[in-house]
């Protein structure tokens, strides 16, 4: 297995997984948040810098975000809103791969800034993200086989090993939406 945060972001054995972080708690709608997503336990975030493999998830209206994957195992969210990020919202999704299926734990959130729709500042205290689900990304294809898992602009290109399951491999490719 490779380690920081290599270019594909995993290595042969390795298998993705979608990993969907949600705010859980804010005392009112946020209309900006930055927070810091570290990774630990074995495993890596596909992709490196701004090209890492995450995306707004589809619950979070309008929002939009900026990611930053460095060379400490750590990802940087900015996310803005106008519609407002409330509580029980989906935020990010990202893609990990692992040789080992990771827990919420490997993945401590810290909230470095919070700005409520008025614009003033929301205690970092009061606002809670977490891990929301961890799901094995899937796809049908046959051992030995190459195939691309859709994600957001970037994909991870991998393989299928004997059992059937998704194998990363060390080469992300671009692709525009809906190729």
């Amino acid at each position: 297995m490779t380690s920081g945060c290599g270019p594909g972001g995993g290595g042969d054995g390795d298998v993705l997984y979608a990993i969907l972080f949600r705010l859980i708690d804010t005392p009112e709608p946020l209309s900006e948040l930055q927070l810091t997503i570290a990774y630990h336990g074995g495993g890596e975030m596909v992709g490196t810098g701004s090209s890492v493999d995450c995306e707004v998830a589809a619950g979070a209206g309008d929002a939009e975000a900026e990611f930053d994957d460095d060379d400490i195992s750590e990802v940087t969210v900015e996310i803005t809103g106008d519609e407002g990020l409330e509580e029980d919202t989906d935020l990010v999704r990202c893609t990990f791969a692992a040789e080992i299926e990771p827990t919420s734990g490997n993945f401590p959130i810290t909230i470095t800034d919070a700005v409520a729709e008025d614009g003033s500042d929301v205690p970092n205290a009061q606002v809670t993200v977490r891990v929301q689900s961890i799901s094995e990304i899937v796809v049908a294809a046959r051992p030995g086989r190459r195939f691309s898992v859709p994600g957001s602009e970037q994909i991870a290109v991998a393989r299928v090993q004997e059992d059937g399951r998704a194998a990363a491999s060390p080469r992300v490719s671009r692709v525009r939406r809906g190729s």
